[in-house]
């Protein structure tokens, strides 16, 4: 009973945050759901789980780089996050929590089909989403940083359909 109350505050609280304007507003603003009442998974457990929505996870020593591919993840040429996908970012919430202080750098990547700055800007409006919504799950908003590079940076052939589907990504890495 006592946690049901506890929960039933908190929850009125989150409701004076929105009505007084100091949640953020859009696809992002949501109630709490099971992903965040859920108790702390382990790095193993949420790397597979993210694996279902074809985000590639990647440990490199103390650190990692968690690849998100914009194309299922946004509205095609916009930054329109799929509000289906947002079980995904939860999960890469989760992960990012886990290490504690470290900065989390949020950047975009596209393929070079458009001109530099439509990429730049698209690939940057991308990050901010992503990063509005790690915010909104608890990663503090001065971990993150974040940048949208446009076509710099490929990690595959352009000149292929494959190719550029791959360069159309987001990267996080802590």
């Amino acid at each position: 009973m006592l946690k049901q109350k506890n929960y039933l505050i908190g929850l009125m609280f989150l409701a004076a945050l929105v009505l007084a304007g100091c949640m953020p507003h859009g696809s992002t603003a949501h109630w709490p759901n099971i992903e965040q009442v859920r108790p702390l998974e382990s790095k193993r457990s949420l790397i597979k789980r993210l694996a279902a929505y074809e985000v590639q996870v990647v440990e490199q020593n103390d650190h990692l780089r968690i690849i998100i591919p914009t194309d299922d993840f946004f509205d095609v040429d916009k930054s329109a996050l799929w509000i289906s996908k947002e079980p995904a970012l939860a999960l890469v919430a989760k992960l990012v929590l886990l290490y504690g202080n470290t900065p989390v750098f949020v950047q975009g990547f596209s393929d070079n089909i458009e001109n530099e700055a439509s990429n730049v800007e698209r690939t940057t409006r991308q990050a901010n989403d992503v990063a509005a919504v790690l915010w909104s799950y608890g990663v503090d908003q001065r971990r993150l940083r974040v940048k949208g590079y446009g076509s710099k940076f490929p990690i595959a052939d352009n000149k292929t359909v494959q190719g550029r589907w791959y360069n159309y990504r987001i990267e996080i890495k802590v």
